[in-house]
């Protein structure tokens, strides 16, 4: 693959409880680095009951909740991304 920025966008319908968001890049170790150690992250957040009930295609929260938990990915990546290309020896 061609070295660049790269966005990866996943929707998921999440249920209440506790969820986790793994980022890895380089996971073939295709860009030589001085360390390996810092090409993996992961977060872990909550999703909680709104108190009302209503269809996920028509609740705007599910929609922000997406949108945000894509976001977050997004800057995950990204830090992941200059912070390693800082130690890429060129």
């Amino acid at each position: 693959s061609k070295p660049g920025l790269y966005a990866v966008e996943h929707v998921a319908k999440l249920t209440e409880g506790e969820h986790v968001v793994k980022v890895r890049v380089d996971p073939a170790n295709e860009i030589e680095e001085r360390g390996e150690d810092d090409n993996y992250v992961q977060k872990t957040f909550g999703v909680e009951r709104t108190g009302k009930e209503t269809k996920p295609e028509e609740e705007p929260e599910g929609k922000f909740l997406a949108l945000l938990v894509s976001a977050v990915v997004i800057l995950l990546v990204l830090a992941l991304l200059l912070y390693t290309s800082r130690r890429v020896k060129w």
